[in-house]
């Protein structure tokens, strides 16, 4: 075999080996307990869950993360949150501990990545429910940092009383959309001109 041969073969191979590493895509800059780098959480938000995260690490050794990027250019949200989690040593070394909460904003996806020392503590059930329930509605209405700051409180309040600790302040209180506040205005006029009608024709009311 001639040596041009056995430099392209062994291009080949290095390519083949390399190539599931490029697709992966790479990872913004530490930040710290909140990394948001693309932009989509309020100051507010960033600040709560800063102090959140800090009070949990203090109080139980765990530690929670949250991160948001633009894209995850291709790759799979499960796949980039478990590297992600890898890569930063998200968690106590002897204890696994960690938790981090991934959005993509571009690609809206979430993820609930969990160490498997708060695996139970952190059940899949849970965390789906946190997701679904917590961030996900909120995501749709563009609230993405009352999302991130209402989920990273569900787990670390979980986390905390199972450590027998409680943590200080709330969870942020839903903020209700004009579009809402019309809902349940028209509701209640609606209410009240059927229950007007029936209670008219009941007692004679004129």
């Amino acid at each position: 075999m001639n040596m041009g041969r056995r430099i392209a073969i062994c291009a080949a191979v290095l390519f083949s080996l390399l190539a599931p590493f490029s697709a992966n895509a790479a990872f913004p800059a530490y930040a710290g307990w909140v990394t948001d780098s693309a932009g989509a959480m309020d100051s507010g938000s960033v600040a709560e869950i800063n102090r959140l995260s800090a009070e949990l690490d203090q109080k139980t050794s765990a530690e929670l993360a949250v991160v948001t990027v633009k894209s995850l250019e291709g790759d799979s949200v499960e796949n980039y949150a478990n590297r992600l989690f890898k890569e930063w040593g998200i968690g106590k070394k002897d204890k696994n501990n960690g938790v981090l909460i991934l959005a993509a904003i571009s690609d809206r996806k979430v993820r609930i990545e969990v160490g498997y020392g708060l695996e139970p503590v952190l059940t899949d059930g849970f965390c789906g429910s946190v997701r679904d329930d917590e961030m996900v509605p909120l995501f749709k209405r563009g609230a993405y940092g009352e999302g991130l700051s209402r989920g990273a409180w569900a787990l670390a309040s979980r986390v905390a009383e199972s450590a027998g600790v409680k943590l200080s302040g709330a969870p942020p209180k839903r903020h209700l959309k004009s579009a809402d506040l019309k809902t349940i205005l028209l509701l209640v006029v609606f209410v009240f001109i059927i229950g007007r009608v029936i209670f008219a024709g009941f007692f004679g009311w004129g």
